[in-house]
């Protein structure tokens, strides 16, 4: 009996190792991120609103949160002004009683960002690249500047070593050692050399 304890804890320990790690975020450079994404967009979130999808691949429904953006620049693909995120942001999921993904990203009604997606997905969902590495705030400086820095502060934007990358940082002008300082053209900049 002891024997069976043991092995099943052992067993637990590997599963919840393996499960962990389907929740870390996979470092990516700004060429990955462009590279990698559908659609890259510039706008203001003006609304969300969690709901029950039906897709073919999952009849018996999904939850989602669905965002209305008043996209003001599209510099890859097709704008989306509404799109379909998977999953539901920490509040409200604690209200409904259901769980909810760590990481989610949620756009605020209200606020300006740039934003990289993925997507859609066989349920018809999007999802922004590399989580909160896909997704830039638009703030403006004391000259009224506007700025962009994703979830990560702009960590590992300008890591990579790739020539794309190296090109796009040429046409922008860009001094990796600034990347918390990245001006919205400098971004607009290398996505138009990325994409």
């Amino acid at each position: 009996m002891r024997k069976r304890v043991v092995l099943f804890f052992a067993a637990a320990v590997v599963l919840f190792a393996f499960s962990a790690s389907a929740y870390q975020v996979v470092p990516m450079d700004l060429e990955q991120i462009i590279s990698k994404a559908n659609i890259v967009f510039r706008g203001v979130c003006r609304s969300k609103e969690v709901r029950t999808i039906h897709p073919p691949a999952a009849p018996a429904g999904v939850l989602v949160t669905h965002y209305v953006f008043d996209v003001t620049e599209t510099l890859k693909g097709s704008a989306l002004p509404e799109f379909d995120q998977y999953g539901v942001p920490k509040a409200e999921a604690q209200k409904m009683g259901v769980p909810y993904a760590v990481g989610f990203m949620e756009y605020k009604p209200g606020q300006e960002y740039a934003v990289a997606l993925t997507g859609p997905t066989d349920l018809g969902v999007y999802a922004p690249m590399g989580m909160a590495q896909g997704v830039f705030d638009v703030k403006y400086d004391a000259n009224g500047k506007a700025m962009v820095v994703n979830g990560f502060s702009n960590a590992n934007l300008f890591q990579g070593k790739g020539a794309g990358l190296t090109k796009a940082m040429k046409a922008a002008k860009m001094d990796p050692k600034k990347a918390k300082e990245l001006s919205y053209e400098d971004f607009k900049t290398m996505v138009n050399v990325l994409k």
